[in-house]
């Protein structure tokens, strides 16, 4: 994994699941299977997607 991926603030896709915490003493948590960088993210137009329904 590259450094950049790590930073704070930095967007990342995660392919995991959600699993019981109860363990952790948390209701639930991610299990990451992988991570990679997202690369160039423009929050606004995923908005816009998301408002539009284009990501159901």
């Amino acid at each position: 994994m590259h450094p950049e991926v790590t930073r704070v603030g930095e967007w990342v896709n995660v392919m995991g699941y959600v699993a019981d915490g109860h363990v952790e003493g948390t209701a639930a948590h991610v299990q990451a299977l992988i991570v990679w960088a997202t690369g160039p993210f423009d929050v606004r137009d995923y908005e816009k997607a998301v408002g539009d329904g284009l990501l159901e």
